[in-house]
């Protein structure tokens, strides 16, 4: 049944988050979900439609997120990385925002995923849409996909309305499509696969027409 709990656990726990296809809703002020402690997400729905990130992953966190959907419906992003953190994101999860304009104190536009100065973020699956801007913020060091040799073009997929990326920190680029209206990756691509480059595209989403970067 519908409930409204606050509940919170001492900072380093270790918390499996299993929804079972349920939802976790906030329209608040606050983060649905602050995490200082390892934190994985595995099923289920978490949606806002506040005026915070989803999901505050503060310093010292490690955020783990292999499945289910994580959506803000307002102008926030849906998960926020501070500096010492860490956050990973693969399977099948699927991640959406509006966020728009700048988060606070930056001239960094917002997006469904933000990775601040220091933190430290994985994307190796799944799916993550910027609705309005781009799909990931990155400000530290982002790494999408699996240094292993082998170039996976089908994931993860990262697609935005503006650039699907924009990154001002380090990004180590080796498996995935990102795509955006205005260009796929906005910004210097660090490292890359070994023998491989990365390649410019066009794919038509619905009645969308996105540059797309990817490696060949």
């Amino acid at each position: 049944r519908d409930a409204t709990e606050n509940v919170t656990m001492p900072a380093g726990k270790n918390v499996i988050l299993d929804l079972q296809n349920y939802t976790l809703s906030s329209n608040t002020t606050v983060s649905i979900l602050e995490n200082s402690g390892t934190l994985r997400i595995i099923n289920g729905t978490i949606t806002s439609n506040g005026t915070a990130a989803a999901i505050d992953n503060q310093s010292g966190g490690y955020l783990y997120i292999t499945g289910g959907t994580i959506t803000s419906t307002a102008t926030r992003q849906a998960i926020y990385n501070y500096g010492g953190g860490y956050v990973e994101i693969s399977g099948t999860a699927y991640l959406s925002s509006t966020a728009s304009g700048a988060r606070n104190g930056s001239s960094m536009e917002r997006g469904t995923v933000q990775n601040l100065e220091n933190g430290i973020m994985r994307i190796l699956g799944g799916t993550i849409v910027g609705q309005v801007q781009q799909a990931v913020s990155n400000e530290g060091y982002l790494n999408i996909g699996n240094d292993d040799g082998s170039v996976d073009t089908s994931t993860p997929v990262i697609r935005g309305e503006t650039c699907g990326l924009k990154s001002t920190g380090t990004l180590d680029f080796y498996d995935g499509i990102i795509e955006g209206i205005t260009g796929g990756i906005s910004g210097t691509v660090t490292n890359i696969d070994s023998n491989s480059q990365v390649t410019s595209g066009q794919v038509t989403v619905g009645s969308k027409t996105y540059i797309t970067n990817y490696l060949s």
